[in-house]
Order: structure tokens, then sequence, then C-alpha cells
């Protein structure tokens, strides 16, 4: 199994001594066999968006992570890794807090005492928080949140930490541009032909809408004679004197 990873160097040579016996060298062979075995983490090693899931817990501990929960998804999990410099480096300000939260799949709203109304006590952050996606908030989950403020907060100020359900709802508009239309009603006089058959016929016809420009035309016409027509499931017949009109419409 081992020549089908193994470059073919190290199993024609060996590292051991001219004196190792046939376990030596299969021992050897089976560990570095083991070795290439592994599928090469890089680059993506150093990438809480990339890396293996099994790898995140050693990448949490190498950028010094405090709060780390194993029960955490492994989408918070890489959320929680990929925002812990942009935390550390913003630690203390409100954008802090809103990362460190939004990592937990949490919401939140920060105000600084001196923004609050009426003026809350001086060096006291108020941080209301709520859970994505309108999900449940359990004991274990306020405790994780706790310790996660503090962590970030100053040390001389003082959390005062409120959860809040919260709903969302989005709202969409939709605009649809109409085609320009331009309408020019016109009168025309006319006269038909003399008529002495007639052939019905029915068609439909589909299709999309362009810019076109109407004119409506209303025409007259005055039958002088006799017109007869017939049909499978139809018969017309016209007497004059008959007077007839109405808006005929041209594209």
């Amino acid at each position: 199994m081992y020549q089908a990873t193994l470059p073919q160097t190290l199993i024609d040579y060996s590292t051991l001594p001219d004196n190792r016996t046939t376990l030596e060298r299969g021992l050897e062979l089976a560990l570095a066999s083991a070795t290439y075995s592994i599928e090469c983490p890089y680059p993506d090693l150093l990438n809480g968006e990339a890396v293996p899931a099994h790898l995140l817990p050693y990448l949490a501990r190498e950028k010094m992570v405090q709060v780390w929960d194993e029960y955490d998804s492994t989408p918070v999990k890489r959320s929680v890794v990929d925002q812990s410099w942009a935390v550390k480096r913003l630690a203390g300000k409100p954008l802090a807090f809103k990362r460190a939260l939004n990592a937990l799949n949490f919401d939140c709203l920060v105000t600084p005492w001196h923004q609050q109304n009426p003026v809350g006590q001086p060096y006291t952050i108020q941080v209301i928080g709520w859970a994505k996606n309108q999900a449940a908030i359990d004991g274990h989950n306020v405790n994780k949140l706790l310790l996660t403020l503090d962590e970030i907060k100053p040390l001389r100020d003082r959390i005062d930490f409120s959860l809040v359900f919260g709903v969302e709802h989005s709202v969409t508009f939709a605009v649809v541009a109409s085609p320009a239309i331009s309408v020019d009603a016109k009168t025309i006089d006319c006269q038909l032909p003399p008529l002495t058959a007639l052939t019905p016929s029915l068609s439909v016809g589909v299709s999309m809408s362009q810019p076109i420009q109407m004119a409506p035309l209303c025409s007259s016409a005055t039958v002088t004679q006799p017109i007869r027509f017939e049909a499978p499931h139809c018969r017309l017949s016209i007497t004059p004197p008959l007077i007839f009109g109405g808006p005929i419409i041209s594209s």
C-alpha cells in the first residue's frame, strides 16, 4: 500500500544504518507511508473559512480565541476564528462588540453611557443583543455571550447586557419600466369598394411588447348592395341600406 504514496527514493533508500533489521525497515516504511498519506493542509491551514473542520480547535488556539465552545455549529466556529484578530484589534470599541456577537450568530445595539438618554452611569456600556433568525436563547449561550463581552470590554468599563427576542421582516419593492407609447387621434374619411362575398376567419396572435405608436382611425361606410356569405356553422346576410363605423387601431 505504501508504494502508491511514497516517493521511489524512500522505497529504494533508507536513513537507517546498514545493520538495520527487517523489523526496523518495515517500521520506517510504515511510518513514512502514514506521513505521506496525510493531505497537505496548506495554504488553507490558517484560513478559518477554508481550513478542515477538525483543525478548527487548533487554529482557534493559535489565534488565542479565549471563548471556545465545542458544541457550536461549524459555521459559527469558522466565524469566531475568522473574526478573532479583528475583534482583538478593535477591543473596547462598539464595532468590536458587534463583530464578536455577529460571529456567534447574534445582533446587538451598543450604546456608551454618554450617548444614552438620559445619560447613564459613567463608564457603563449598554449592550442589547438578540439572536438572528428568531432563534431561542438558552442559559449556555448567555454565559458564553457574557464571557465574550468581558474579554473585549475596556478594563474600567462595566457592561449592562440585555437579551431581547428579535423579529426580522423584509419588504421588497419592484419597479417595471413601461415602453414609450405615443397616441395621436386622427379622423379620416374613406369609401369601401363594392362587396360581393366575404370569407370569415379567426386568428390569435401573441407577441412581445414593443414601443408602438397608436393612431385611432374613425371610419364609416354605407352598404348599398346585398351581402351574403356562409360558413359550416354560420350564415350572414346583410341587406342595404346599412351604415356602420368604428375605430381602427393601427400600429
